[in-house]
């Protein structure tokens, strides 16, 4: 079960996070959160390339990825099962489709494999499938919501500086 303090229904803030959950927030402020995952409360943690801690909360609706060399919370993932909005129109399980007509500034880049948001860096809408074809994306559902902290992933930040 998800801590109560985290709104399964609360906005999704660009570049901010989510409900009782923010970008850049230190892993000691909200390691009350991860206490008991897998023994005691739903969840998970998995240690991904040598330093990112990512954290599953209930079933996969809220996935917190952490830099175990700085201790910050730099990903924020919104799965299914979470009903808040990203800019109070779109939201996991919307149909790709629906989302770029609801919101103008979304497109699909190849590169990424993923919906960007134009006007707001620091977001991503995942799609189930790995590398679909342009023409398919419109009618593929969002698979997850991710809002991250794009300085994470800057050259200084790939060698621990920040």
């Amino acid at each position: 079960m998800v801590e109560p303090m985290i709104s399964l229904a609360a906005s999704i803030g660009q570049n901010k996070g989510l409900r009782g959950l923010t970008l850049r927030a230190r892993l000691a402020g909200v390691q009350v959160l991860f206490l008991g995952l897998d023994l005691y409360e739903k969840g998970e943690c998995r240690l991904f390339a040598p330093f990112e801690a990512c954290y599953r909360l209930g079933d996969g609706e809220i996935e917190v990825a952490v830099d175990v060399r700085n201790g910050k919370v730099f990903r924020l993932i919104a799965g299914p099962g979470y009903q808040g909005l990203l800019c109070g129109k779109i939201g996991v399980g919307m149909s790709a489709g629906e989302s770029m007509r609801r919101e103008p500034s979304l497109r699909y880049d190849e590169s990424e494999e993923a919906i960007v948001y134009d006007d707001c860096p620091g977001v991503l809408l995942d799609l189930p499938e790995v590398d679909p074809l342009p023409e398919a994306v419109p009618a593929l559902a969002i698979s997850a919501i991710s809002v991250y902290a794009p300085e994470a992933f800057s050259p200084a930040s790939q060698r621990g500086y920040l």
